[in-house]
Order: C-alpha cells, then structure tokens, then sequence
C-alpha cells in the first residue's frame, strides 16, 4: 500500500514529494519525488519522540526520483517522520514500521 498527495506540496516549486510505498515497512520503503531540476537535499528520519534516525544527502536529477530507505539500524516498530529539506523549506510526512 503507498500513500499518494493528490495535492502535491512544492519547495519553491523545486521539488515534490509523489508518493511514499509502502506506508508500513518493515524493512524498507520508497520515496517517489519528482523535481524541476538537478540538486542536492537532506533526507531526515525521525522517530516519535523526535530523534534523528537517520540522516542523508540526497542527489537528484531533474524529472521523477525514487529514493529507497533501508533499514538497517533494526528500528524498533512505531511512526517515523521524514522530511525533506532543500533551500531552507521543509516537506514532512509520516511512515510506519510493522
């Protein structure tokens, strides 16, 4: 199951998240993103409590993107947030781990 954003959210129209597959993952999952050009963003992944997780740079081209998580710090189960930020703007969305 992913989750799609009908109404997509842009970072200065730079870049937008499509959609997150699947929302529950055990031990990875996919971030599908599209953006208006090449560039460079943080990847960020917290827990409930608001601990970072992890942490990455990103480098994506112009067009549609797939990022794949992978857990390999055997997170425990519960709700995760991601978010991306490019040029000072935040997107953030939530995932869970079953």
């Amino acid at each position: 199951e992913s989750i799609n954003y009908k109404s997509k959210i842009d970072l200065e129209s730079d870049i937008s998240i499509l959609s997150i597959s699947p929302s529950l993952f055990n031990e990875n999952f996919n971030v599908h993103f599209s953006t208006r050009r090449n560039l460079k963003f943080d990847f960020i992944m917290s827990n409930s409590s608001g601990q970072i997780v992890a942490n990455e740079k990103i480098q994506a081209t112009e067009g549609f993107n797939t990022y794949q998580f992978t857990d390999n710090d055997n997170l425990k189960n519960g709700i995760y947030f991601i978010t991306i930020i490019y040029n000072n703007q935040k997107i953030t969305r939530k995932v869970v781990k079953s």
